[in-house]
């Protein structure tokens, strides 16, 4: 019970779970680069008090973006960030089993400590 309340106070653990979420979300974005653009451009103009051009001008179009050949940078930057998510998951957990360490010294130093009160309590009897 002790070593889940502290896991779950800890200002350490929720840093380490905040920048494991971090690198998931740059992971996460560095694929979103496999994804082409297509955007929708409309405009509409109205030049009021010309009489030379049309009253009403439309247009509308579409633009593609895409790199097909990107000589492998868009798979090493996904590469590169996997590899921090895993890092950020390792000190997460490296975090953890520091602080349950730390939880159990504490815990074992109390029941000493329990023992030795008891210990001293006992009375002395000398025959």
């Amino acid at each position: 019970m002790a070593e889940a309340t502290a896991l779950e106070h800890n200002p350490q653990i929720a840093e380490a779970e905040i920048d494991v979420r971090k690198a998931n979300n740059a992971r996460q974005q560095a694929k979103a680069q496999y994804i082409p653009e297509l955007n929708l451009s409309i405009h509409y103009s109205s030049p009021f008090g010309y009489n030379f051009v049309p009253l009403n001008v439309a247009n509308a179009g579409f633009e593609f973006r895409w790199e097909p050949w990107d000589w492998g940078r868009r798979k090493h930057d996904v590469n590169e960030k996997t590899m921090n998510v895993e890092q950020s998951k390792l000190k997460l957990d490296n975090t953890k089993s520091q602080l349950l360490i730390n939880v159990g010294d504490t815990f074992r130093s109390l029941q000493e400590a329990r023992a030795a009160v008891a210990v001293a309590q006992v009375p002395i009897n000398c025959g």
